[in-house]
C-alpha cells in the first residue's frame, strides 16, 4: 500500500513545481512584453484625459522621438537620427506644403 502512495506524491512535486515555473515565466514575459503610462496631455482627449492610466503592449519596431531640441530646432527623431521634414519653413508649414495638404478632391 506505501508504493501507490508514494507515486501520487511525487506526481504532486513535478506538477506543483511545473505550475510555479509557469507562473515566473508568465511573469517575466508581461513584465518584458507590457508597459504602463500616465497621460500628460489634452492630446488623446476625449478617449483619454490626464492623470488617466494606460497600459500598452511593447513592439519592436522604430523609436520615435517627438522635438528634441526647442523652437525652430525642434525636430523629431527616429532611431535618434533627425526626420527630414520638407514641409517645415523655419518652424512653421510651408505655403507649398500648405496648399497640398488644403486642396481639395473635386469630382
Amino acid at each position: 500500500m506505501s508504493g501507490k502512495g508514494r507515486g501520487l506524491g511525487g506526481a504532486a512535486v513535478v506538477v506543483g513545481l511545473l505550475g510555479v515555473g509557469l507562473a515566473l515565466g508568465s511573469f517575466v514575459y508581461a513584465w518584458n512584453s507590457y508597459g504602463s503610462s500616465t497621460i500628460s496631455s489634452q492630446s488623446m482627449s476625449p478617449t483619454y484625459r490626464p492623470g488617466d492610466r494606460i497600459v500598452f503592449e511593447k513592439v519592436g519596431g522604430d523609436e520615435v522621438v517627438c522635438c528634441s531640441g526647442t523652437g525652430t530646432d525642434a525636430r523629431i527623431t527616429v532611431n535618434g537620427k533627425p526626420l527630414s521634414e520638407p514641409y517645415v519653413d523655419q518652424g512653421r508649414m510651408s505655403t507649398r506644403a500648405m496648399s497640398t495638404a488644403c486642396t481639395r478632391r473635386t469630382t
